[in-house]
Protein backbone atom coordinates (compact mmCIF):
# COMPACT_ATOMS: atom_id res chain seq x y z
CA UNK A 1 0.00 0.00 0.00
CA UNK A 2 2.82 2.43 0.83
CA UNK A 3 5.33 0.91 -1.55
CA UNK A 4 4.49 3.23 -4.50
CA UNK A 5 5.23 6.22 -2.24
CA UNK A 6 8.68 5.02 -1.19
CA UNK A 7 11.93 5.19 -3.09
CA UNK A 8 13.71 1.91 -3.97
CA UNK A 9 16.52 2.89 -1.60
CA UNK A 10 14.07 3.27 1.31
CA UNK A 11 12.30 0.03 0.41
CA UNK A 12 15.67 -1.74 0.55
CA UNK A 13 16.09 -0.63 4.19
CA UNK A 14 12.77 -2.04 5.39
CA UNK A 15 12.54 -5.55 6.83
CA UNK A 16 9.29 -6.94 8.20
CA UNK A 17 9.37 -9.86 10.62
CA UNK A 18 6.50 -11.69 12.26
CA UNK A 19 8.26 -14.12 14.59
CA UNK A 20 10.90 -13.51 17.27
CA UNK A 21 13.10 -16.29 15.82
CA UNK A 22 13.53 -14.13 12.73
CA UNK A 23 13.80 -10.58 14.11
CA UNK A 24 15.88 -11.24 17.25
CA UNK A 25 19.06 -12.27 15.35
CA UNK A 26 18.80 -9.18 13.14
CA UNK A 27 18.27 -6.96 16.16
CA UNK A 28 21.26 -8.53 17.94
CA UNK A 29 23.45 -7.88 14.87
CA UNK A 30 22.84 -4.16 15.32
CA UNK A 31 22.68 -3.80 19.12
CA UNK A 32 24.66 -5.43 21.94
CA UNK A 33 22.59 -7.82 24.11
CA UNK A 34 23.41 -5.76 27.21
CA UNK A 35 21.37 -2.88 25.75
CA UNK A 36 18.28 -4.95 24.96
CA UNK A 37 15.64 -6.12 27.44
CA UNK A 38 15.16 -9.86 27.81
CA UNK A 39 11.86 -9.80 25.91
CA UNK A 40 13.79 -8.58 22.83
CA UNK A 41 16.49 -11.26 23.11
CA UNK A 42 18.95 -9.26 25.19
CA UNK A 43 20.35 -9.72 28.67
CA UNK A 44 19.24 -6.43 30.21
CA UNK A 45 16.94 -6.81 33.19
CA UNK A 46 14.82 -4.21 34.85
CA UNK A 47 11.61 -2.55 33.82
CA UNK A 48 9.66 -4.13 31.00
CA UNK A 49 9.24 -1.95 27.94
CA UNK A 50 5.66 -1.40 26.91
CA UNK A 51 5.16 -0.30 23.32
CA UNK A 52 1.85 1.24 22.31
CA UNK A 53 0.14 0.40 25.58
CA UNK A 54 -0.76 2.61 28.50
CA UNK A 55 -1.02 0.60 31.72
CA UNK A 56 -4.59 0.16 32.90
CA UNK A 57 -5.39 2.19 35.98
CA UNK A 58 -7.15 0.31 38.70
CA UNK A 59 -10.59 1.19 40.02
CA UNK A 60 -9.07 3.03 42.97
CA UNK A 61 -7.89 5.74 40.53
CA UNK A 62 -11.49 6.47 39.52
CA UNK A 63 -12.56 6.40 43.15
CA UNK A 64 -9.77 8.83 44.13
CA UNK A 65 -10.73 11.20 41.31
CA UNK A 66 -14.27 11.52 42.55
CA UNK A 67 -13.23 12.28 46.14
CA UNK A 68 -9.90 14.11 46.25
CA UNK A 69 -8.63 15.27 42.86
CA UNK A 70 -9.53 18.52 41.15
CA UNK A 71 -9.94 18.16 37.39
CA UNK A 72 -9.10 20.88 34.89
CA UNK A 73 -8.71 20.93 31.12
CA UNK A 74 -5.62 22.74 29.85
CA UNK A 75 -6.33 23.81 26.28
CA UNK A 76 -4.00 23.23 23.36
CA UNK A 77 -1.29 25.89 23.44
CA UNK A 78 -2.41 27.11 26.90
CA UNK A 79 -1.25 27.13 30.53
CA UNK A 80 -3.14 26.61 33.78
CA UNK A 81 -1.64 28.43 36.75
CA UNK A 82 -2.35 28.26 40.48
CA UNK A 83 -1.12 30.94 42.87
CA UNK A 84 -0.27 30.21 46.50
CA UNK A 85 0.78 32.70 49.16
CA UNK A 86 3.45 31.24 51.42
CA UNK A 87 3.76 33.22 54.63
CA UNK A 88 6.60 31.29 56.29
CA UNK A 89 9.93 29.99 55.02
CA UNK A 90 10.32 26.18 55.16
CA UNK A 91 6.74 25.66 53.96
CA UNK A 92 6.44 22.68 51.65
CA UNK A 93 4.33 22.52 48.47
CA UNK A 94 3.32 18.95 47.61
CA UNK A 95 1.63 17.71 44.47
CA UNK A 96 0.12 14.66 42.89
CA UNK A 97 -1.28 14.73 39.37
CA UNK A 98 -2.23 12.57 36.42
CA UNK A 99 -3.45 13.25 32.91
CA UNK A 100 -5.98 11.20 30.96
CA UNK A 101 -3.87 11.12 27.81
CA UNK A 102 -0.51 12.50 26.77
CA UNK A 103 2.10 14.39 28.75
CA UNK A 104 1.98 17.84 30.36
CA UNK A 105 4.75 20.20 31.50
CA UNK A 106 4.95 21.26 35.15
CA UNK A 107 6.85 24.03 36.93
CA UNK A 108 6.90 26.26 40.01
CA UNK A 109 7.87 29.94 39.97
CA UNK A 110 8.51 32.33 42.85
CA UNK A 111 6.99 35.82 42.47
CA UNK A 112 6.40 34.99 38.77
CA UNK A 113 9.94 35.83 37.63
CA UNK A 114 12.11 33.26 39.42
CA UNK A 115 11.79 29.67 38.22
CA UNK A 116 12.41 27.58 41.35
CA UNK A 117 11.34 24.24 39.86
CA UNK A 118 12.24 24.22 36.14
CA UNK A 119 9.65 23.28 33.54
CA UNK A 120 9.66 19.54 32.92
CA UNK A 121 7.46 17.44 30.66
CA UNK A 122 5.86 14.68 32.71
CA UNK A 123 4.49 11.41 31.34
CA UNK A 124 1.65 11.65 33.83
CA UNK A 125 -0.67 9.71 31.52
CA UNK A 126 1.47 6.64 32.28
CA UNK A 127 2.46 7.17 35.92
CA UNK A 128 1.12 9.43 38.61
CA UNK A 129 3.47 12.38 39.16
CA UNK A 130 4.21 12.95 42.86
CA UNK A 131 6.60 15.50 44.32
CA UNK A 132 7.28 18.31 46.74
CA UNK A 133 9.18 21.56 46.94
CA UNK A 134 10.57 23.28 50.04
CA UNK A 135 9.90 27.03 49.92
CA UNK A 136 13.00 28.75 51.30
CA UNK A 137 11.32 32.14 51.51
CA UNK A 138 7.87 33.64 51.96
CA UNK A 139 6.07 35.07 48.94
CA UNK A 140 3.87 34.16 46.01
CA UNK A 141 4.43 30.76 44.39
CA UNK A 142 2.92 29.87 41.01
CA UNK A 143 2.33 26.22 40.11
CA UNK A 144 1.89 25.83 36.35
CA UNK A 145 0.57 23.04 34.16
CA UNK A 146 1.96 24.03 30.76
CA UNK A 147 0.53 22.75 27.47
CA UNK A 148 1.90 25.53 25.24
CA UNK A 149 4.05 23.05 23.27
CA UNK A 150 0.96 21.10 22.18
CA UNK A 151 -0.76 22.92 19.35
CA UNK A 152 -3.49 20.30 18.70
CA UNK A 153 -4.36 18.53 21.95
CA UNK A 154 -5.98 19.75 25.14
CA UNK A 155 -4.97 17.82 28.28
CA UNK A 156 -7.21 16.81 31.17
CA UNK A 157 -5.28 17.08 34.44
CA UNK A 158 -6.40 15.59 37.76
CA UNK A 159 -4.44 17.15 40.62
CA UNK A 160 -4.09 17.69 44.34
CA UNK A 161 -1.76 20.39 45.60
CA UNK A 162 -1.24 20.78 49.33
CA UNK A 163 0.70 23.21 51.49
CA UNK A 164 2.56 21.85 54.53
CA UNK A 165 3.36 24.64 56.95
CA UNK A 166 6.44 24.20 59.17
CA UNK A 167 4.44 24.86 62.38
CA UNK A 168 1.14 23.22 61.43
CA UNK A 169 0.54 19.56 60.75
CA UNK A 170 -1.27 19.87 57.43
CA UNK A 171 -3.17 22.55 55.55
CA UNK A 172 -5.06 21.53 52.44
CA UNK A 173 -5.68 24.42 50.07
CA UNK A 174 -6.14 22.94 46.61
CA UNK A 175 -8.23 25.29 44.52
CA UNK A 176 -9.54 25.28 41.00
Amino acid sequence: MLKPLLSPRTIGKIQIFTKPEKWQPVLLQNLPPTQLPKEFGGTRGGRRISIGHIPHRDRSFTERLSTTYITVEVGAGKKFELEFTVTQPQTRITWTFETDSYDIAFSINFNREEEVLPTKKCDSHINEEIGNFLCEKAGEYFVTFDNTYSKMRAKTVHYVIDILSPDEDYIKISTA
